[in-house]
């Protein structure tokens, strides 16, 4: 077999346990996919830009604030909070990246660790907006 043949029958075997799974499971298998998407993106930025930054929970948390506030406090639908969570990363990430490409080298992971460090910060003292 293939390397190819071997994929796309792990990939079968993944849609079968998810939709054959219980809904925690379905849930767990959600969470895992999300943090692999995580890590696969830290992976892309490590090994072929050979930049390591430590910010990037930064676009991680305002996409997930981004979509899971408007289903809450306004009760809109998934597509609109999707799109909203897209464009509010899509910022984040054009005025953290404005200013992350001065900086090099080690400065990079110590810049971008403070705008996380800030990032976190600002989500802990907002709680009446987040929960």
């Amino acid at each position: 077999m293939g390397r190819l043949t071997w994929r796309l029958a792990l990939l079968g075997l993944l849609v079968v346990v998810g939709v054959a799974a219980p809904a925690g499971v379905r849930s767990l298998l959600m969470v895992m996919m999300i943090y692999a998407i995580f890590a696969l993106a830290y992976g892309v930025l490590l090994g072929h830009a050979n930049q390591p930054s430590l910010g990037q929970s930064i676009f991680f948390g305002v996409g997930a604030y981004g979509f899971i506030l408007p289903v809450l406090r306004l009760g809109w639908g998934f597509w609109e909070s999707l799109a909203i969570a897209l464009g509010a990363g899509a910022a984040a990430a054009l005025l953290v990246g404005a200013l992350a490409v001065r900086v090099s080298e080690a400065y990079h992971v110590i810049f971008t660790a403070l705008l996380a460090a800030v990032a976190h910060l600002v989500a802990k003292n907002t709680t009446p907006l987040t929960g």
